[in-house]
């Protein structure tokens, strides 16, 4: 199953008929996909579920009709199991960011986390998962982010990258997530899901 967010709103890649509450539309090579995502960023739909026989073919054909971004993003822990947060565009999110030339995407990971929140002594403990949005911006853009699970026993000041448009960077307990997941996108939601998943 693939999960694309616009403007919060699913778009679900699933080999079911029919999800419940989804508009449902079989997949066929002459699919619009830009009508598609329209319809949810619009509030056409506030759900879409793409019903196909193969996922991988109905995959590809819509990411080979968008631009894509590659990107990568860390859950962080300090020594007292808080995770880092930041808070930008009037929202708590996750340090990530862009896939530079020649850079593996581990590497672009600690990378953005280190730049957007001033932390180090970072150390991959194992993958996450992938999520997907999209965005606007002269033309429909497709962000893949691959997340990895982080710790560090870095205790210093934090610093906010304010010329990426950070406001705050902060530590949260279990309590103060959920505060923030109250206050976030659809896609971390399931980060955070995903995470205490993996935990569990």
């Amino acid at each position: 199953m693939y999960e694309v967010f616009i403007n919060n709103r699913p778009l679900v890649f699933d080999e079911n008929q029919k999800i419940d509450n989804y508009f449902s539309i079989t997949y066929s090579d002459d699919i619009n996909w830009q009508e598609i995502v329209v319809s949810l960023e619009s509030n056409k739909h506030d759900k879409v579920n793409i019903f196909c026989a193969d996922i991988e073919i109905a995959w590809q054909s819509f990411i080979a009709s968008f631009h894509k971004i590659i990107a990568g993003g860390g859950v962080v822990r300090n020594k007292n199991k808080e995770l880092l947060f930041i808070f930008r565009n009037g929202k708590w999110d996750l340090p990530k960011g862009k896939l530079e030339q020649n850079e593996n995407i581990e590497t672009c990971s600690l990378r953005e986390v280190e730049e957007e929140c001033g932390v180090n002594g970072l150390q991959i403990v194992s993958q996450l998962n992938k999520s997907y949005h999209m965005y606007f911006q002269n033309s429909w853009i497709l962000k893949e982010t691959n997340w990895f699970i982080m710790d560090t026993s870095f205790d210093g000041q934090l610093i906010a990258q304010i010329e990426e448009g950070i406001q705050l960077v902060e530590w949260k307990s279990d309590e103060q997530i959920k505060e923030c997941l109250l206050n976030t996108y659809s896609n971390i939601e399931k980060v955070i899901k995903n995470y205490y998943e993996s935990i569990s």
